[in-house]
């Protein structure tokens, strides 16, 4: 009799779904965004000997992964590179060699994982491997 009664129990228990309450995903901050500053120029003399630059932002609470992006392009809809990585800093390798040739760029990041957060505030910095504007000379130099 009670086999009977507990296979009837398991039974109703695999044939009726019960509810199962799923934690709501919190909305979560942008990083906020530590270095390069906003319109820094980036050099060999900053950033030796390549001048490629180091990003780096806050922690997010809970964060596992954040997506980078920069850009030629300031709204992001051309010319946009992503990353994700579960750091809170960023060099980029040789792989972005290519793209990040002198000019000017933009850069912004985000929380991806466990929640997706609105982006970050977006910066700008010159890339310029040449001499730097405050440090060339004035005339040409004759060497011999």
């Amino acid at each position: 009799m009670v086999k009977k009664w507990f296979l009837g129990i398991l039974l109703v228990a695999m044939v009726i779904p019960f509810p199962v309450q799923a934690q709501p995903l919190r909305a979560v901050d942008a990083p906020a965004l530590l270095a390069p500053e906003n319109g820094e120029e980036i050099t060999y003399v900053s950033h030796p000997p390549l001048a490629v630059p180091n990003f780096s932002w806050e922690a997010a609470p809970e964060a596992t992964q954040y997506e980078f992006q920069i850009s030629t392009n300031i709204s992001f809809s051309a010319n946009v590179k992503t990353i994700t990585t579960p750091n809170t800093r960023y060099t980029p390798d040789k792989s972005l060699n290519s793209f990040l040739v002198d000019g000017e760029f933009f850069w912004r990041v985000r929380v991806k994982s466990p929640a997706v957060s609105s982006w970050s505030e977006e910066r700008s910095f010159t890339k310029r491997w040449a001499f730097p504007t405050s440090e060339a000379p004035n005339s040409p130099v004759l060497l011999a």
